[in-house]
Order: structure tokens, then C-alpha cells, then sequence
């Protein structure tokens, strides 16, 4: 077995990085490129345990020495693009964006981002505004794997087991096989899990270190190795070429590192011609590099993409593209390397390591205080700005079985009258208007709202996650047990981002109207007037963080011409992408009976007047703030009032 070094596999880390920086460059033809995270995945899998084993073989195997070869081979390049990023944050990110980037910059300095944004972001749906250290995530992933290996593998040759051995072997694959089954039952159930998680992509490094334990026998012949590279590059290039987000990881990315896995095992000999093609000078730097090229591409993507709002054009793709590489040869050459083959002893590196980490986190928390200072903009935003409905954001539901708290019955909690509103978070910034009205109207007005789920569809929408489903399913079951018992509403008011939902292409379509046609009949019964409270107009791009942007010190610089009417209401947008839907919605409400509330005219004009005084009406492109929910109350009163 070949155990020097191998250059094609640092070519095969130039493929992964050029194929992950690619797709998110955006460029059509590397639709699946997210994969090269899969193919590092096993590269390190091989590489780490064919070390470990080898020492624990000759023991020679330290903890110590270990863990100081992985703070000096991550450290040195991970904290100077952290500590660059987070300038570029200060002199960037709007507040929502610079409060998530030093967020998420603590749980990347602690080697754990993958936990944060398991929580905060979809890795396939991030949109202009993603967060410049996402691609964090893996480092997170493949750290925790070094946390553990070395431990299974000492425990394993303590209880005398040979790693070369059958069964060392069966309880590796063992391992590796409970993880992907957990990857995909994860990924049915909890797919930020399975994409995020250790204990999900643990298998896809244990198929590189199943071959880091010299079990395997060599390939018998130079053209069987070709054959066997030949095949599974052809394989890299057409999954990063094809594939899509959809389901994965999941079986799903088993293709990939399967085939990353057979290219690293077919040279395990001799090089074919494969393995001598991607062992060429130019595409082996470019591994060399691989490590500082990734750290840096996404940040210059996120903060560009952030800053901007504009999507990337070839000329944009290609300046990134040279500003990557120029940062990352520089980054390799003088801080990677000087730092990776210091001479510093382990627990020196080590103590270091600890206290680099513990000043990222400390420094986090002042950096955040910033967030709105005179420092970083000429014209602070009002807060009301950025308020989102506070009776919605208390009444959101939880997993679980439903319970009405006390602040969520609002005007007269004791009235004989009751009103009910239903929805996603569309729905919640109409809380204050209706609250007005039935305080108005001695009306006891009760919020059920779900975020991101629009809860009161009568059945499941195919993009629905699980906990949409469940939450669906807990509204129904509670609805249906107060129609039972007998109690009834005056009033049922029902709210959703119908964009997103009913689509233009799929506005027609009979399966989603039939949803709307079976949640009617159902209520028709509970409910004495059923209200459909319109979605209001739409912004191309979230006025609130261009407002912002525009008047950040930098921008005096840098804004350029065509982003300064970002803040105008664009009209035409709006009514293309809603007027489909609204008059689709409002026919159906008089087929039923049903009343539907238009609020395209009022905020129109309560946006034409609101920006003669430099007033902001919405949160983001899509959601009313407290001011912009003040402007629609009279007309939605007077709609209520109205027969």
C-alpha cells in the first residue's frame, strides 16, 4: 500500500473546492457542486486514519501531538478570514446580518457552527442575504470527527484489535453503515439535521477511513485502476454537474463519496492515467491551496451578494473567482505554512489554540454592541423598523399539542364574541390592526399562528417539513374538538404568504385550490364570517437593509447607481408576481361566501406617503412592521365594518 504522499489526492481536492466554489458562484452548469463538501469529507476520512493508525501501529500515536497538528493546520488560515470577515461585516452587513454574522463567528470560533445553523439557516435556500460563514459548517462536522476517531481507534487497538484486521473491519463498517441509515431516516424526518450532524455524515468520512485501514488488498493490474479512477471521476463530474439539493445527503450522497472513495483506492499502487491527470502541477497547487481557497471563496460571495442585492454576472463571477485565489495563495503562503510546520511543542500549540479560540468567542459580544453605532452609519434606523407584530411573536406554537395562552385572547378575553386567527407569520402582522378591532368591538379575538407553516390548509402541501405537517395536524385535531364540544367562532380570519404557496405555475393547478375548496367547507360550519386576509405587496429586495446599506460610511464609496432606488416600491413587481393569485382567491371567496381583504390599494398609497418622510412600512420585502401594520388598520376596520 502506498503510504507516502500522494499527489492526485490533493488534485482530487482541487476538484472539490473548484466544484463547491462554482455552485455557489451560481453558475448553471455546477447545479450539483455542493457535493465537493462530500468528497473532502472522505479525503479527510483516508488521510486522518491512515495517520493515526499508522502511529498507533508504531507507537508513536500522542494525543497531544494530534490535536496540535489540527490547530496548526486549521487555526492560522480559519481566524485570519474570521477576523478579515468580521471588518467586512462591520463595514457591510446590515443590523439583522451583522448581529447573525458574530452570532454564528463564536460558534465558528469554537469549532461548533454546524449546531447554529442547524438552527438558523437552509443550506439550498439562503437567498441574496446568506450568511458569510455558512460554509463553516464543515469545519465544524470534520473537527468533531477528530475529536473521536482518534478515541475509537486507540480503544479498538486496546482491546486488541488489528486495524487491518477482519474484525476491526466489520465493526468499522459497522459504524458506517448505522450512520448512513440514520443519515437517511434524518433526512425524512429532519433534513437540517442530516445535512448538518456529525452523527449523519459520520459514515461518509468513514468510507475514506475504511480505506485508511489498509484492509482492502491493492488493485491486481494498472488497467483495472484505470478503469476504476477512469469511472469514478466520470461520476464526480456528472453528480457535480447534475445533481440537486433535493434529498440530500442522505443514500443520496453515497454516489459521490463512493466514487471519491474508489479514486483514492485505485492509486492505492501505482497512478493510471487518471490519477497522473489530476496529479499535474497546476491542478495539484490548486489542493494545496484548497484549504484557505474555501475559507475565503464564500465570504467574498455572502458580503457581495449581501451588499449588493444583485445576482452575480460573468464579470462578478470572475473577479471573485481571481480574488479568491490571489487571498488564498497569499494565506497559504505566508500564514498556512510558516504556522503548520512551526516548531512550537504540542502543548504550547495547544494552549495557544485555547486561548485564540477563547478571544474569538470573547470579542464576539462587544463587536455584536456595535451593531448600530455612529461608527458603522451615517443615519441610525428607527427601531420600529425593525419590529415585527409583538402580540404575533409571544403566540407562535410550539411542537405539540395546542394551548391557548392567556396573552394570545386578545380584546375582550370574557365576550361572548370570538374571533380566530389563523395562519403563518403573513397572517401575524395583521395581530395589531385586528386586536384594535376587536377591542373596538368587544370581541375576544384568539391568535393560533405558526412560523414559516401555513397551519390551516386542510391538507398537506408537498413542500411541507414535518413539523409543518405536525403542527397541521395538532390545528385540525384542536379545531375539530371545539366543533364537537359546540363552540363556534363569530369570526375566522385566515392569513399566508401566498407567493410562496400558490405560485404563478401552480395557481391553476387543481390540487392546491382543492386544499383551499376542503379548508372552506370545513369551517364553513365553526364560523359565522370567514375573513381571507390578503398578502400584502411585495418588494423585490428588503428595502429595510437597503435603507441601511445605503447610508453605512463605506457607501459613499462604493454605492453605486444602480442600487439606489432599492428602496422604491417597485409596483409592476408586486402585481406580477400577486395579481394572479389574488383575483384567483378572491373569486373563490365569493364562490364560497368568504370575504376576502385586498390590502394592495391602501398600502400603495401608505408607501408613497411613508417614503416622502423617510418612513419604513415593512421589516424585510414581505412583512409588515408595527408601523406599516398602524397604516392598514382604518381601511381593514372599515372593510370589517362594512356588510
Amino acid at each position: 500500500m502506498h503510504t507516502g504522499y500522494r499527489p492526485e489526492i490533493d488534485g482530487l481536492r482541487a476538484f472539490a473546492v473548484l466544484a463547491v466554489f462554482f455552485y455557489h458562484l451560481d453558475f448553471p452548469w455546477a447545479g450539483g457542486g455542493f457535493i465537493g463538501v462530500d468528497v473532502f469529507f472522505v479525503i479527510s476520512g483516508f488521510l486522518i486514519t491512515r495517520i493515526v493508525r499508522t502511529e498507533i501501529e508504531n507507537k508513536t500515536f500522542s494525543f497531544a501531538n494530534f490535536y496540535a497538528r489540527r490547530i496548526k493546520r486549521i487555526f492560522p488560515a480559519l481566524f485570519t478570514v474570521l477576523l478579515v470577515s468580521s471588518l467586512a461585516a462591520f463595514l457591510l452587513l446590515d443590523p439583522p446580518e451583522y448581529r447573525q454574522f458574530f452570532r454564528a463567528a463564536k460558534y465558528a470560533s469554537l469549532q461548533v457552527s454546524n449546531f447554529f445553523f442547524l438552527q438558523q439557516v437552509d443550506y439550498f435556500d439562503q437567498g441574496q442575504a446568506a450568511s458569510a460563514l455558512l460554509h463553516t459548517w464543515s469545519l465544524g462536522v470534520e473537527e468533531q470527527f477528530y475529536l473521536f476517531l482518534p478515541l475509537f481507534l486507540f480503544a479498538a487497538a486496546g482491546a486488541g484489535m488489528a486495524f487491518a484486521g477482519r474484525r476491526f473491519f466489520i465493526l468499522a463498517a459497522a459504524v458506517l453503515l448505522i450512520s448512513l441509515i440514520i443519515s437517511e431516516v434524518s433526512l425524512r424526518l429532519t433534513p437540517q439535521t442530516a445535512f448538518y450532524m456529525l452523527h449523519t455524515r459520520a459514515w461518509e468520512m468513514g468510507l475514506g477511513a475504511l480505506l485508511g485501514l489498509g484492509f482492502l488488498p491493492s488493485l491486481a493490474s494498472r488497467r483495472a485502476a484505470n478503469i476504476c479512477a477512469g469511472l469514478a471521476l466520470l461520476t464526480l463530474i456528472a453528480v457535480a454537474v447534475f445533481y440537486d439539493g433535493h434529498s440530500f445527503p442522505g443514500l443520496k450522497a453515497l454516489l459521490p463519496c463512493t466514487a471519491a472513495a474508489l479514486f483514492i483506492y485505485a492509486a492505492q499502487n501505482e497512478m493510471g492515467f487518471f490519477h497522473r491527470l489530476l496529479a499535474y502541477r497546476p491542478i495539484v497547487f490548486i489542493g494545496l491551496i484548497s484549504y484557505s481557497l474555501y475559507l475565503w471563496h464564500w465570504p467574498l460571495i455572502a458580503f457581495y451578494k449581501s451588499y449588493t442585492g444583485i445576482e452575480l454576472t460573468l464579470p462578478v463571477q470572475l473577479s471573485l473567482l481571481a480574488a479568491a485565489l490571489l487571498l488564498s495563495v497569499a494565506t497559504y503562503r505566508w500564514i498556512e505554512t510558516p504556522l503548520r510546520y512551526g516548531t512550537w511543542a504540542p502543548r504550547k500549540v495547544l494552549l495557544t489554540g485555547m486561548l485564540v479560540m477563547a478571544m474569538g468567542v470573547a470579542l464576539t459580544s462587544p463587536a455584536r454592541d456595535l451593531t448600530d453605532s455612529g461608527l458603522r452609519t451615517s443615519r441610525p434606523i428607527d427601531a420600529d423598523f425593525y419590529k415585527y407584530s409583538p402580540l404575533a411573536q409571544a403566540c407562535f406554537l410550539n411542537d405539540g399539542p395546542i394551548t391557548v395562552k392567556p396573552q394570545c385572547v386578545l380584546g375582550n378575553p370574557q365576550s361572548s364574541k370570538r374571533a380566530l386567527l389563523l395562519g403563518d407569520s403573513h397572517a401575524g402582522h395583521y395581530a395589531e390592526p385586528l386586536a384594535a378591532w376587536a377591542h373596538r368591538n368587544d370581541v375576544a379575538l384568539t391568535l393560533l399562528l405558526t412560523n414559516g407553516c401555513v397551519s390551516w390548509l386542510a391538507t398537506d402541501t408537498p413542500q411541507d417539513e414535518e413539523n409543518c405537517r405536525s403542527q397541521r395536524r395538532q390545528l385540525q385535531s384542536y379545531m375539530q374538538d371545539l366543533q364537537q364540544r359546540g363552540e363556534g367562532w363569530d369570526y375566522i380570519f385566515l392569513g399566508m404568504r401566498a407567493d410562496q404557496i400558490f405560485t404563478a405555475s401552480a395557481a391553476d393547478a387543481p390540487a392546491v385550490w382543492q386544499n383551499l375548496r376542503l379548508t372552506f367547507d370545513g369551517l364553513a360550519g365553526q364560523a359565522k364570517n370567514i375573513v381571507v386576509l390578503g398578502q400584502v405587496p411585495l418588494y423585490p429586495a428588503d428595502p429595510l437593509s437597503c435603507y441601511f446599506k445605503q447610508n453605512l460610511h463605506i457607501s459613499r464609496f462604493l454605492w453605486s447607481a444602480q442600487m439606489v432606488d432599492c428602496t422604491q416600491f417597485d409596483a409592476a413587481y408586486s402585481a406580477k408576481t400577486l395579481e394572479p393569485i389574488q383575483q384567483k382567491m378572491s373569486q373563490m371567496a365569493a364562490d364560497y361566501g368568504v370575504r376576502y381583504f385586498d390590502p394592495t390599494p391602501t398600502m400603495f398609497q401608505a408607501i408613497t406617503s411613508a417614503r416622502g418622510a423617510q418612513v419604513l412600512l415593512y421589516k424585510d420585502r414581505d412583512h409588515l412592521n408595527v408601523k406599516g401594520a398602524a397604516a392598514v388598520t382604518s381601511a381593514l376596520m372599515t372593510f370589517l365594518q362594512t356588510p
